[in-house]
Formats: structure tokens, C-alpha cells, sequence
């Protein structure tokens, strides 16, 4: 029998519970405050290799509006993390940089979330993946249309091409304390090349 998680202090339309079917085998979801104690402090750590004006520790009130996950490792230390953060009368993360990009996916009509603070160790390189593919699952499962996220622009490409996401934004004009240029970019999940490629998966097996 699958393991349940109750999503807590969220919207409504989120008050639901998420089969761990959902999620890699290798991933778990962050319920309690010591497993979000160890995410701030892998976050804290690879995002200090690169960027200065990265928000990642118990300061990022997101947190309470998302679905952490997270991996370890044998010695049960935490070595990636990543999570979906839901849209709620906070808003999202990206809101507070491209706030009317966002508001014309709201003003479709979209069920929207935001993909972010992504941290992968070199340890845990290579489940880049099962982050995608739990990402996908709970999305369908959750009813979203949208995730948006922000990543370096030379990044775009490697995304455009593992999920058909599209640019909104070539540059958000904010450089998180780096000298690289960050885009904003929308996966619509039904209408992706990823989304028909599982569909014919599904037909073909």
C-alpha cells in the first residue's frame, strides 16, 4: 500500500493527499522541521558556491506554501533538494522579480506553481530526472497547468529540450549577485513534447 502525505497549512484546492506513487523512488518529501533544517543547510551550501544573493535559509517564508523534496545519502544526510511552490495570496517566488509576467498566466486562467531552489551536490549529480519526473507526476496528479521557474539563460536550452519548457522572459533583469543572465520560463505541462512523449509511451507499451 502506497504511503500517504497530507499536504498542511495550504490553499484549499491543495489540502490533498499525495500518493508517493508520485514521487522517484529516491526522493521524499519533506514533512517535518528537522528534514527542512537539513534542506536550508544543503541549500545554503551549494548555493553559496554561486550565488551571494540567494535567499535559502528559514527567511524564505515559501517554504510553508510548497512541496519540499528532497534525497539522501547512506549516511542519511541530505544531498539534493527541490520543491513546488503553489500559488497562494503570497503569491510566488517570482512575483516578487517579473510579478506582471506571472499575472498574465493567472489572467488565463492557469492553475500555476513555481518551480525552485533546486540544489543537486555533486554527490547526487545524475537525479536531475527523477526531479523532472516527480515534478511531472505531481503536477497531473495536483490538477496544474503551469510550473514557471527561473534559471540561468544558457540553462534554457537544456530545459527546452528535456521538456519542451518555453522562455516568457529573456532576462529578469536580476542577477541574484552573479554576472550571468536569468530567464523566466513557463513548462505547460499537457502541451509539452514531454507530456506526449509519456502519452505515447503509454499507447506503444
Amino acid at each position: 500500500m502506497n504511503k500517504q502525505y497530507q499536504i498542511k497549512d495550504k490553499p484549499d484546492r491543495y489540502k490533498r493527499t499525495i500518493s508517493q506513487s508520485c514521487i522517484s523512488k529516491n526522493l521524499e518529501i519533506s514533512t517535518t522541521n528537522a528534514e527542512l533544517q537539513q534542506i536550508w543547510q544543503l541549500r545554503t551550501k551549494e548555493y553559496n558556491k554561486h550565488y551571494s544573493e540567494f535567499s535559502c535559509n528559514d527567511d524564505d517564508n515559501y517554504d510553508q506554501e510548497a512541496l519540499v523534496l528532497y534525497s539522501k545519502n547512506q549516511q542519511a544526510q541530505v544531498v539534493s533538494t527541490g520543491r513546488i511552490v503553489y500559488d497562494s495570496l503570497q503569491g510566488l517566488p517570482a512575483d516578487i522579480i517579473v510579478k506582471s509576467e506571472v499575472d498574465k498566466l493567472r489572467m488565463q486562467g492557469l492553475t500555476i506553481a513555481e518551480l525552485s531552489k533546486l540544489a543537486i551536490s555533486e554527490e547526487a549529480s545524475g537525479i536531475l530526472h527523477e526531479y523532472i519526473q516527480s515534478f511531472y507526476n505531481l503536477t497531473l496528479y495536483q490538477n496544474i497547468d503551469s510550473l514557471i521557474f527561473i534559471c540561468k539563460s544558457k540553462s534554457a536550452t537544456i530545459y527546452k529540450r528535456l521538456v519542451g519548457a518555453k522562455v516568457l522572459v529573456n532576462s529578469i533583469h536580476y542577477s541574484y549577485g552573479t554576472d550571468f543572465t536569468f530567464s523566466l520560463l513557463e513548462w505547460r505541462i499537457k502541451e509539452s513534447k514531454y507530456h506526449q512523449a509519456k502519452k505515447l509511451l503509454e499507447v506503444v507499451a
